[in-house]
């Protein structure tokens, strides 16, 4: 099976950093990595942990916003689906593992549905009052597969949102 994981910032590699490790070792599974977002940025680049954990990066999308504006938000985002979409096209995977709630992550999402493959969301149903994270995170979750979700309550949160219980696990927290 092949598997596809994206990772787009440090906090969240952090999170991800062993299961793709797992995959990579395992039998089973071809796993791809897929970096993006902050990784590569000029002032944070942290694609450098990446490269000294020894897990090969499949694909490198750049995401980089010129400013932090909607705008400049919004034709990184555009920019950043077509390279998904190329990248997914190439590496023909049969799942998506994405983690939370970024926008990049939304492009990813939005690539993976257009696409077909299968996304597999985790740590979807999470509440952040007031943040945009919240509608990114739930846009996620409706167009995810299957969800990883930390907690009963986040799983009672996601079946609101009128996903199947049977594609929702109950798995803790990644950290």
């Amino acid at each position: 099976m092949k598997i596809v994981f994206v990772t787009s910032n440090r906090s969240e590699y952090g999170l991800l950093k062993r299961l793709v490790k797992l995959s990579n070792n395992s039998e089973k599974l071809e796993a791809f990595l897929i970096v993006t977002g902050d990784h590569l940025s000029q002032i944070i680049n942290s694609e450098k942990e990446i490269v000294e954990d020894n897990i090969p990066i499949s694909a490198k999308i750049k995401l980089s916003p010129t400013s932090d504006n909607p705008y400049s938000i919004l034709i990184a985002m555009g920019d950043a689906l077509k390279s998904f979409s190329q990248n997914l096209s190439r590496l023909n995977p049969d799942a998506i593992i994405i983690l939370g709630d970024r926008y990049e992550s939304l492009a990813v999402a939005t690539a993976s549905l257009l696409l077909k493959i299968p996304l597999i969301h985790i740590s979807g149903g999470e509440i952040t009052k007031g943040s945009i994270d919240d509608t990114i995170r739930h846009s996620i979750t409706k167009m995810a597969d299957y969800h990883f979700v930390a907690v009963e309550e986040f799983k009672n949160h996601v079946i609101k949102m009128g996903e199947d219980p049977f594609r929702i696990f109950v798995v803790g927290g990644m950290g």
